[in-house]
């Protein structure tokens, strides 16, 4: 298992969490589900690009690991940045749906395959005015197996 083997797996389960929550897009289209990317949202490449089709989205990101001894897994944080873009009001109670569907998959049903949620997570959800675009992240750290150590390498 690799770090990498987590991230894609986390991308994949956020989105089945996710799939069937509605929100309103800036030409008031509805939008089902979340858009989810890899440690940042995509580069604009032209003036023509329209950011707003970038929402609502979730971003995961394995930001460290730290292991304490050879009988130890690795303790793996991600952290899942979620935005919404909402003209009508209820954008940060979409965020705290949001947050709460992926804090209660984690803590009843730890396991992610080979992956296991630590219960010690911790959430936000932005605390600024920022209209229409509100913005909330869960860190999760998750035990990662690791490879056993060996008395030569090669």
């Amino acid at each position: 298992m690799t770090f990498r083997n987590l991230e894609d797996a986390l991308l994949k389960e956020v989105g089945v969490i996710l799939k069937d929550m509605q929100s309103l897009t800036a030409d008031d289209n509805k939008s089902v589900g979340f858009h989810g990317y890899l440690h940042e949202l995509p580069i604009m490449k032209s003036d023509e690009d329209d950011e707003e089709k970038l929402f609502p989205f979730y971003i995961i990101r394995i930001a460290e690991g730290t292991t304490a001894d050879d009988n130890d897994c690795w303790h793996v944080s991600a952290d899942i940045i979620l935005g919404v873009h909402e003209m009508e009001s209820g954008g940060h109670q979409h965020i705290l749906t949001a947050i709460q569907r992926i804090v209660d998959r984690f803590a009843s049903v730890p396991a992610l395959g080979a992956f296991r949620a630590d219960q010690n997570m911790t959430w936000q959800a932005g605390d600024e005015d920022t209209y229409p675009y509100y913005y909330g992240a869960v860190s999760i750290t998750f035990s990662v197996p690791k490879a056993n150590r060996r008395s030569v390498y090669g």
